[in-house]
């Protein structure tokens, strides 16, 4: 669904702020996908994925108005990682999902900047954003079924549990804040005690 306009840039957050991504950011790229975890989940990134993600991020600014940005340290400037909103292919279990592609929050961190709350204050922020920033009823994310760590994030963050699906030939769970959730203030998974819930939504 697209956004008010092209090119929305999300503001900082409390201690991270977001650009889009350049030209200059293959090393940046490279770095962040550098370790066994990234690589498990995401595959191994060489300087031509990296230039085609960069690519792909300026066609949905300005196809959709929002991607994935750069993030960057707001006291030092150092790069963290990559978060951001875009558009995924999902075959979701329940049928009344319909076919997609649907608004997905995400995020891939520098293996030196995990575990400081960096992807909960990145997603968190972006979450609020999206209903500010775009028309959008509810907003997933997808995570690997064993990426107990992204799991973690998507209860913090969201309300409901979605269903079970498939993505790029993974099983994946899935997470969904909708916009009435967040007018209601209904409060997240983990603060409703059901983190970890195997649950339906």
């Amino acid at each position: 669904m697209a956004a008010d306009g092209p090119g929305l840039l999300p503001p900082p957050s409390a201690r991270l702020r977001f650009r889009r991504f350049e030209d200059a950011d293959i090393p940046n790229i490279l770095a962040t996908f550098d370790d066994p975890l990234a690589q498990r989940f995401f595959g191994v990134v060489d300087a031509a994925k990296a230039r085609e993600m960069i690519e792909r991020q300026h066609t949905r600014y300005e196809r959709d108005g929002f991607g994935f940005w750069m993030l960057e340290s707001r006291e030092t400037g150092q790069h963290i990682g990559g978060a951001g909103l875009s558009m995924q292919e999902f075959i979701s279990s329940d049928p009344a999902d319909g076919p997609g592609p649907f608004p997905e929050i995400g995020y891939h961190l520098r293996r030196e900047h995990r575990g400081k709350g960096y992807a909960t204050e990145a997603a968190a922020h972006l979450l609020r954003w999206s209903f500010e920033a775009t028309a959008s009823d509810r907003i997933w994310s997808f995570v690997h079924n064993d990426n107990a760590g992204s799991i973690a994030v998507a209860e913090r963050i969201h309300t409901r549990r979605g269903p079970a699906g498939e993505k790029v030939g993974a099983v994946i769970r899935s997470y969904i804040t909708l916009r009435a959730d967040r007018d209601s203030g209904m409060p997240t998974l983990r603060a409703q005690g059901l983190a970890g819930d195997a649950g339906s939504r």
